[in-house]
């Protein structure tokens, strides 16, 4: 606590710096129980604003996110927030320039203005801003509040992800693929996303897994963002099945490929051979695919003990989140996109709901109720 009060003293002086580093303190560091959180708050809102108005512009960012966005106690409020942003522009902080833009670009706060974002975005750019870099690439590429330019486009996206933005690099690599067919280059620069502090990834850090996170960062454009032509999609499972030579938890892409025909031959035998490779390995996606393809009998022979073990091993053997989930499969809800009809069989639903209301789920009983209520499988009893 020296330490706070010796910024204490230092801010009573008029020493703007210290005025924010005080109410960073209050923010971020300093410890406090549910009794005092408020408290600390509205120390640091009462530091950062009169730091704000002594002319520190982190303060003034600072400030015009909480209102943005709703944070450390205050209400949100748009047009506070902008006025916080205009004066940091206003003052010469370039970060600002970005901000001040995206509430034109989105109209928060403000009328929406396309063509007054740019300006900032413009500005906020030449300062060197890689976010301004970023969003005004993507106006260009898209046409919005200035004339559509891809090569302006690619221009700006490469500035910032050498000056190491991780979004830009992603943005350029997809660019370089879908108009510039530079596949070589785009690899590069998503490996280099991959490496970079800006995304967290689920392999552990190594240049064998980095590339791997980049060879699915560029099937996935291929699939995704690339036009859908059968030789994008031939791409995109050449790389997959590249990919699975590196990690075969990606064996759920390639299965889910064979059994669509996208990008090859259909074909269930090898579907079922890939889903479950990548089952075995860990891949609770294909743990799913396989109970579904056993239930139906597609590719394998119809088991619902089989479709069961799949879900128990994709619940790491918790058997009540297995009869749940199996539940929800057979179970008709309108809260589930794209629900496969196919598997849609309401008694073997009430038979786990049943071995929920075993354990004392009350899910089990709730959904029981809905089907007297509604009428499935039971007659209709509103009183049960």
């Amino acid at each position: 606590m020296n330490e706070i009060k010796k910024l204490e003293e230092t801010a009573q002086n008029g020493d703007s710096d210290a005025m924010y580093e005080l109410a960073e303190k209050y923010h971020y560091e300093i410890n406090a129980d549910d009794d005092d959180e408020e408290d600390n708050e509205g120390k640091a809102i009462y530091w950062y604003t009169k730091a704000a108005k002594a002319g520190n512009t982190k303060s003034m960012l600072e400030l015009g996110d909480f209102y943005r966005y709703g944070r450390c106690g205050l209400d949100e409020d748009k047009e506070k927030a902008l006025k916080w942003y205009q004066k940091a522009v206003e003052a010469g902080d370039f970060k600002a320039f970005d901000k001040v833009g995206s509430m034109y670009r989105y109209g928060e706060g403000v009328t929406r203005d396309f063509v007054e974002a740019v300006k900032y975005f413009i500005k906020g750019a030449e300062f060197g801003n890689v976010d301004s870099m970023n969003d005004l690439a993507d106006c260009l590429l898209k046409g919005i509040g200035i004339s559509k330019n891809i090569d302006k486009a690619i221009e700006w996206y490469r500035k910032a992800a050498e000056a190491g933005h991780g979004e830009s690099m992603n943005d350029l690599a997809t660019c370089l693929l879908l108009y510039k067919g530079a596949e070589t280059e785009a690899l590069e620069w998503l490996k280099k996303y991959s490496d970079s502090d800006h995304i967290m990834i689920y392999f552990e850090r190594g240049s064998k897994n980095i590339e791997v996170y980049a060879m699915e960062k560029l099937a996935r454009i291929y699939y995704f963002d690339m036009p859908d032509t059968r030789e994008n999609k031939e791409k995109a499972f050449n790389w997959y099945k590249k990919i699975a030579e590196f990690d075969l938890r990606y064996g759920y892409e390639l299965g889910e490929m064979y059994l669509c025909g996208e990008g090859v031959e259909k074909n269930i035998e090898e579907a079922v051979k890939c889903f479950t490779i990548a089952a075995e390995n860990g891949n609770n996606s294909s743990m799913r695919e396989l109970a579904e393809l056993y239930i139906k009998g597609i590719g394998v022979e119809k088991s619902e003990d089989k479709a069961f073990n799949w879900i128990l091993k994709r619940h790491d053997g918790d058997e009540h989140e297995a009869i749940r989930e199996m539940a929800f499969i057979y179970h008709r809800s309108e809260d589930v996109e794209h629900q496969d009809q196919e598997l849609i069989d309401e008694e073997k639903a009430l038979k786990y709901f049943q071995k929920l209301c075993e354990l004392n789920d009350g899910d089990g009983f709730y959904y029981i109720g809905k089907m007297y209520e509604d009428g499935v499988v039971f007659k209709q009893d509103r009183s049960k």
